[in-house]
């Protein structure tokens, strides 16, 4: 290989790491004020587009040196199991389009977690240096402040970046659009620069910055009322008290009053803050929910989500060998939803609230398990490492201290809340960077390609592949979020025409919401009363039929059928038989909801509604 290879190579590697560090700053902050989907759309968008240009450079990189690069590890061998599991499982699925592509809401399906696998891959192979990853977090420290400050400001002053569309009550989204998400990404990063006080090389300016960022961001915690992060965060610190309980020993017996003084100070401080605030007091009131009944419903909020586990639980006992595919779960879990499940309609079952519930759930047994082994073998490698003697590597241990211990909170945190395209990428991505740091012994290997790929009609078909899978992202990115927009559009209008007419151009750039054809549905319906013009009506219809045909294991499509043909009898000339047409489209949607509280009484005032006309 000669210098300008050598040059090129060093660039290329330079490109991948500052690609990887702008994926990992932006993807928590972008949105998009102008949609209905405010956060997911953009950041798949932006994951897709990212990884795309990652794969591309990192192939043009291997073509052009004639060589695949890669580190030797058996965690790729496991990680390619178990992308193998999850392929399976999409194969397998009830809907292979949310299978491949992911749920309008979340867009876990199978292109994500590839993109999960590949982010780590080139963390690993391409973040070797300490000082290269210190520079990372450094840098990644700019977005948490910002992120935590508006996270303050949100709560204290009212704060606002833009209208939501729901209440959101006394909790802190800042840019992640959910206080749960916000305490995740707030989890996986503090222990990370608490830790990284203990550096000795820090200069005065940059401790006192770090100072500043853990305390907003520690408050910014607190603000998200999140159980589950506040759980993972305190396990997170417990490891690092735990890992390093002699050096602590030891800084108390050389410095008494020093850490007496810190100890007083923050017994003083919590005691004030839960006694003497309002911040203080809906924290406390917050633990207690989780345990004490809700006058209204009840119910505990921690009793929802056991019975969620259970109905989960009843869901793998049919599916237990590939599940019912990646972001299946909101679609398919109504079916086994008790009885008692009215009483928590506020808690969302997009997923199972649970991270390995879940994966067993939509992915299969052969998922879950080579998951646990992935992490059992990472936890096995970092805490060996960690025993090792650190006279000479004292702040890479400090590094890896801190990036396992927001991993174990992360963890902790992922069995009451979920995995998201927000922020899987970063639990990915320092989990290719902690192996990096781990496995310094190992070198970087390179196999020759063959010789084929050295031809020019190689390269041009392989150039014109890349430019072809860039645009299908592009136009894949630019029809959901475009869609997204004339959804939004239609919702704001208060032309009839001007509503449906955006609905439809919604529909024609992405097939799949099936909010956009409900909401297009109701609007012929409205326009049929309004102007008597009853063709409106069968558009209704047919509306509904298409989203069935798209989604038939949704009850929602069935149950809205059902209703809008029970509103349509005051105007049917054979009312017996659009009465029923609802009553089959009530037994349909109860063969996917049968405990539905909301579908057996439709049907009640639909046999009400029967025996009032047949009487008359």
């Amino acid at each position: 290989m000669n210098n300008s290879e050598i040059k090129l190579e060093k660039y290329n590697d330079k490109i991948i790491r500052y690609v990887i560090t702008g994926l990992i700053i932006f993807l928590p902050i972008i949105f998009n004020p102008f949609g209905f989907v405010v956060f997911a759309l953009p950041r798949v968008a932006f994951l897709y587009i990212i990884t795309t240009i990652l794969t591309i450079i990192f192939i043009y990189s291997c073509i052009k040196n004639q060589t695949f690069i890669y580190k030797k590890s058996p965690i790729h061998l496991l990680l390619g199991i178990f992308l193998f599991f999850i392929f399976l499982s999409t194969i397998f699925s009830l809907d292979k389009h949310i299978a491949f592509l992911g749920d309008y809401l979340t867009y876990e399906g199978f292109f994500s977690w590839l993109c999960y696998i590949i982010l780590f891959f080139l963390a690993n192979l391409y973040f070797n240096s300490e000082k290269e990853i210190k520079k990372l977090f450094l840098i990644l420290s700019i977005p948490l402040f910002f992120v935590s400050l508006f996270a303050i400001g949100e709560y204290f002053f009212h704060w606002q970046i833009m209208e939501w569309h729901q209440d959101k009550g006394n909790r802190v989204l800042s840019f992640l659009g959910n206080p749960s998400f916000l305490g995740v990404y707030l989890v996986l990063l503090l222990p990370i620069y608490i830790n990284f006080l203990r550096l000795k090389e820090l200069n005065w300016k940059l401790r006192n910055y770090l100072i500043i960022l853990n305390v907003i961001s520690i408050i910014s915690l607190f603000a998200t009322f999140s159980r589950g992060a506040w759980l993972g965060f305190c396990i997170a610190i417990f490891f690092l008290i735990f890992i390093n309980f002699k050096t602590i020993i030891n800084f108390l017996q050389q410095q008494k009053i020093k850490a007496i003084l810190i100890i007083l100070m923050l017994i003083i401080g919590c005691w004030t803050l839960i006694n003497y605030t309002t911040f203080g007091q809906q924290i406390t009131d917050r633990i207690k929910f989780s345990f004490i009944q809700d006058p209204t419903t009840k119910v505990s909020t921690s009793s929802g989500r056991i019975l969620l586990w259970k109905q989960t639980i009843n869901l793998i006992k049919d599916y237990p060998l590939f599940g019912v595919g990646p972001d299946n779960f909101a679609t398919s879990i109504p079916k086994y939803f008790l009885p008692e499940w009215h009483l928590y309609f506020g808690l969302q079952a997009e997923k199972a609230h649970n991270e390995f519930l879940n994966l067993w759930a939509t992915m299969g047994i052969g998922t879950v398990l080579s998951y646990l082994i992935i992490l059992i073998y990472f936890f096995f490698k970092s805490i060996s490492y960690i025993y090792k003697k650190i006279e000479k590597n004292y702040s890479q241990h400090i590094l890896i201290q801190g990036i396992l211990a927001g991993i174990i909170g992360y963890l902790f945190t992922m069995q009451f809340h979920y995995s998201s395209i927000d922020l899987a990428p970063f639990f990915w991505i320092f989990m290719g960077i902690e192996f990096s740091l781990i496995n310094q012994n190992n070198e970087i290997k390179k196999n020759n390609l063959p010789n084929f790929f050295s031809l020019n009609f190689v390269k041009y078909i392989l150039n014109s592949i890349a430019i072809l899978l860039m645009l299908i992202v592009i136009i894949f990115s630019y029809k959901i979020i475009s869609a997204d927009f004339y959804f939004i559009k239609a919702l704001k209008n208060n032309n009839a025409n001007l509503i449906i007419e955006n609905l439809e151009k919604a529909i024609q750039k992405n097939k799949r919401p099936i909010d956009y054809y409900l909401v297009l549905s109701d609007f012929y319906f409205q326009k049929g009363i309004k102007t008597h013009n009853y063709n409106n009506f069968d558009k209704s219809i047919k509306t509904l039929e298409k989203i069935i045909k798209l989604q038939p294991h949704n009850y929602r499509p069935y149950f809205i059928l059902g209703n809008t043909y029970l509103k349509m009898a005051e105007f049917a000339m054979n009312k017996n038989l659009v009465f029923q047409k609802a009553e089959q489209a009530f037994n349909d949607s109860l063969k996917f909801f049968p405990n539905s509280v909301d579908i057996r009484s439709s049907l009640e005032e639909l046999y009400i509604l029967q025996k009032q006309y047949n009487h008359n």
